[in-house]
């Protein structure tokens, strides 16, 4: 259930990215982003996956951070993958390239939080629930500031192995 609670969460925010265009980053100290590749794997890799094809999805999203390692996109989608097949360090590891690459990514830190949580690793759960709070706070994002509240909040109520935290 608890996996569940967190993988929905994903899903949700995987599937509003599509809707609205991501503000553009003013920061001339972001990280270099790759030409633009003719065929973009990300979007391949998505309808692998909606079709269930989960072998070439994967392999689509790894291709596609070989050839721009600065895809946030793709790490987060292999990162999700990663979580859904219950293979938390892969999934921590793609979430951290995430926050890596893009520190003001407040989903990163709350999926990072999911992971860790799944694991057991409360401590290390709550400090990544914060960081998205605090991210969500500074962009002023009311929604993703509510949910990681919401959620940092069950996490600090709960022992670990309790009930998923639910906004």
């Amino acid at each position: 259930m608890k996996r569940m609670i967190y993988v929905l969460m994903a899903v949700v925010w995987l599937a509003g990215c599509g809707s609205r265009q991501p503000a553009e980053k003013t920061d001339t100290a972001s990280a270099p982003q790759a030409p633009a590749v003719k065929t973009d794997l990300v979007e391949i890799g998505a309808k692998y996956l909606a079709k269930g094809d989960v072998v070439n999805a994967m392999g689509a999203f790894n291709q596609a951070v070989v050839i721009n390692p600065n895809d946030v996109r793709a790490y987060f989608v292999l990162g999700q993958m990663y979580m859904q097949m219950a293979n938390y360090d892969k999934a921590i590891e793609n979430f951290k390239s995430v926050a890596s690459i893009d520190p003001n990514n407040g989903q990163a830190y709350l999926m990072l939080g999911g992971c860790y949580d799944l694991q057991g690793k409360r401590p290390e759960a709550i400090d990544a629930v914060k960081k998205s709070v605090e991210v969500f706070e500074k962009q002023r994002d009311e929604t993703g500031f509510k949910t990681s509240l919401a959620i940092l909040q069950k996490l600090m109520q709960t022992a670990p192995g309790d009930p998923a935290p639910k906004p």
